[in-house]
């Protein structure tokens, strides 16, 4: 069915409800991307709060893991709320959520100092690991609210011919967001905070805070400088983004409609959901469709095993500086934006419709060039590639793999 196909069976009201369908779209976009201010903001701070405190990568690793865990848990159990409550109230109502758990983690220095009656040793330490995993669990639990209302309303306001493409341009809000979001914490780990670099004790306990944490002696020396005169600034990171989340959930609950029939327009053709909205009432109708269209549907199983195939990272293996660190964390995000509008664009024109062939053209893409990275040299910093092959151009590429023509000479510009 064409474009013109689908809107003209709305007759006199196509135009309301093209601008509707764009006002869902960029204001689910809006509200999922500033999830990921409130989620990928840890990233960015764990650098701060294992040279303030000395928490490990062990300890950090194991609250990840299980909030990990409770993710996933959560946006099974939202599913289930979301088609029962409006789609609006559990997306606004995560984003609350969030936001209290990330002032509550931003004041967790003082709530263990407040328990232990102390602000440094070991007790002091075990208690913030207790506090942080605590509100770090909670909030991956209300991030899981974020997702199921979007998958619940956007297929009301967009024809499944145009499912892929519109919603590829929706699943940009996960790139802006994690992108804009560690740029912004980055940029507060790199201004704010208390300056102590002149305070030796400070200077010195971060040292052998980064050291016990794996950091080779040299590079501790350098950042614990940088560190130190920013004491306090992984709080912010946590702030911002909560105060951020408040008001965006006041703008969804406001703006955002599950339905066109909520602002007295007619579904389009072929977007209804199998007669379930007629059997609401009908426990014994819900059950049914559960059980065929989810759990003996194999193509969800499929998708699901599929898919189980940071900064932190690139400040301590690769000795970035934590700017240098958001900004190419960033610059992944941002080419993930060109990724997911291709995809979508294949999806419905390469594929008609297919979604399971695209996958599996990512999924290979990924292993290729995840594997590329795996093979970089440890040192690898930004780099210049000048190629000498008869048929090529005089080239220069940035952090690429060593080796890929014989002609080639590699010259490290970090010198």
């Amino acid at each position: 069915m064409t474009k013109e196909d689908v809107y003209a069976s709305l007759g006199g009201q196509r135009k309301k409800f093209l601008h509707w369908q764009w006002r869902i779209i960029v204001i689910t976009m809006i509200g999922y991307a500033v999830f990921y201010f409130v989620r990928k903001n840890m990233s960015v701070a764990m650098p701060g709060i294992t040279a303030e405190y000395g928490v490990t990568n062990k300890s950090f690793g194991w609250i990840i893991f299980a909030g990990s865990l409770v993710y996933g848990f959560s946006r099974f159990i939202n599913g289930y709320v979301v088609d029962r409550l409006k789609g609006r109230v559990v997306m606004a109502g995560g984003l609350l959520l969030c936001a209290l758990s990330n002032f509550l983690f931003g004041y967790g220095a003082n709530l263990s100092a407040l328990f232990t009656g102390v602000n440094e040793g070991p007790d002091f330490v075990n208690m913030f690991i207790m506090v942080m995993g605590v509100t770090i669990i909670l909030n991956q639990y209300f991030q899981g609210m974020g997702y199921p209302p979007c998958a619940r309303i956007l297929p009301h306001w967009i024809h499944p011919s145009q499912l892929a493409t519109k919603m590829s341009i929706w699943n940009c809000s996960h790139s802006i967001g994690a992108a804009l979001a560690v740029v912004a914490c980055g940029y507060i780990m790199g201004t704010m905070g208390t300056d102590m670099s002149q305070t030796d004790g400070v200077v010195n306990t971060i040292i052998k805070n980064l050291t016990t944490n794996g950091v080779d002696q040299a590079k501790a020396v350098e950042q614990a400088a940088t560190y130190a005169a920013h004491i306090g600034a992984w709080k912010w990171c946590f702030y911002a983004p909560a105060c951020l989340a408040v008001v965006t959930a006041v703008f969804v609950f406001i703006g955002l409609r599950d339905e066109p029939k909520e602002v007295g327009l007619p579904d389009l053709p072929d977007t209804g959901l199998g007669g379930l909205n007629e059997n609401k009432k009908s426990a014994k109708a819900r059950k049914k469709f559960e059980m065929e269209m989810v759990w003996k549907n194999r193509w969800v199983w499929t998708f699901c095993i599929a898919n189980l195939l940071g900064p932190k990272f690139l400040t301590e293996a690769r000795g970035l500086d934590i700017k240098s660190a958001t900004w190419t964390t960033a610059a992944f995000e941002i080419a993930g934006i060109v990724g997911t509008l291709f995809a979508g664009w294949a999806t419905d024109h390469i594929f008609k419709g297919k979604g399971h062939r695209m996958c599996v053209c990512c999924m290979a893409g990924a292993a290729l060039f995840m594997t590329i990275f795996r093979f970089l040299p440890a040192d690898a910093g930004i780099t210049q590639w000048h190629c000498r092959h008869p048929r090529l151009p005089r080239l220069r590429f940035e952090r690429f793999a060593r080796g890929l023509c014989g002609r080639c000479i590699w010259m490290d510009t970090r010198v």
